[in-house]
């Protein structure tokens, strides 16, 4: 992950020893000044033979703090490219500073976005660069992004391999209160940084939410019918056991069919209840048999 956005930064970046020797660059320096790993900076970026006055790789060194400035750096192909150069220690783990990195970013791409944003973000005074207060505020801004960037991949990658996250399930309540409890403890004590919601309606409502995104899947009637962007799987088949007192007719039978109920009044289940309808289905077509 580290050498993707290494390379992909649309500016140049390397690497300095205490020599001023180049130990690493990325893409778009190999593509403009070619593979000039293990030379000196100064011959590299300017072609001179010895440091560069007012070097900020050389100051960054020896205070150990960040200094911005603007050169003119020639590419490989003799183009003249003026830059805005900013440094960064990298020190070992005593805190010494063991090498500098050095970004240098297109003056033509800093002045585009001093344009769009309406202020200058970089000034030269004297033989020095620096940032503006609104170029500090813009480097902050950068360097934010740039963390919540890592934040949000750690949090994908905690997602990606069940260490954290949340997952919606919309269930019907028949299965939340004899199916799924122990599914569902089974399932914490397995991956407990996941955060289980679950949604108790009836089938069709929670397929509406899940397709609308609000849901990760439903655990329900299976509907019968093909519902573009759903796919059904048989998880779990129950019986349906009619009850009757004493007395009833049907009472007296081993075994019952729909038509046994017909002319009764009988309770079932709320109307929005997938069951319900298939009952009312197949009662349907016992009355016109």
């Amino acid at each position: 992950m580290y050498r993707r956005y290494w390379d992909e930064m649309p500016c140049y970046l390397s690497i300095h020893d205490r020599d001023f020797r180049i130990i690493e660059g990325n893409r778009r320096f190999r593509e403009d000044f070619g593979e000039r790993i293990g030379q000196y900076c100064y011959k590299v970026y300017k072609g001179r033979d010895e440091i560069c006055p007012n070097c900020p790789v050389e100051a960054t060194f020896e205070d150990g703090k960040n200094h911005p400035s603007e050169q003119l750096l020639t590419t490989g192909s003799g183009r003249q490219v003026p830059v805005m150069v900013h440094t960064t220690p990298i020190r070992n783990a005593v805190g010494e500073v063991v090498a500098v990195m050095e970004m240098h970013t297109e003056i033509d791409e800093v002045k585009k976005l001093q344009e769009e944003l309406g202020t200058s973000l970089f000034e030269v005074v004297g033989r020095e660069g620096r940032f503006t207060a609104a170029g500090r505020m813009v480097l902050d801004y950068a360097r934010r992004i740039s963390a919540l960037e890592k934040e949000m991949e750690g949090e994908i990658s905690g997602i990606a391999g069940l260490v954290s996250g949340e997952v919606s399930i919309g269930t019907i309540d028949a299965a939340s209160i004899y199916i799924l409890p122990a599914v569902y403890s089974s399932f914490s004590r397995k991956y407990p940084g996941i955060d289980l919601q679950v949604d108790v309606s009836p089938t069709l409502p929670l397929v509406e939410r899940m397709l609308d995104g609000r849901l990760d899947f439903v655990v329900g009637t299976l509907t019968g019918e093909k519902m573009a962007g759903v796919e059904e799987k048989e998880i779990f088949r129950e019986k349906l056991i009619p009850i009757a007192p004493p007395g009833h007719p049907a009472a007296a039978k081993r075994g019952v069919d729909v038509e046994s109920f017909a002319g009764y009044p009988f309770i079932s289940f709320h109307r929005e209840s997938l069951t319900r309808r298939d009952e009312e289905y197949e009662y349907d077509e016992e009355e016109g048999s």
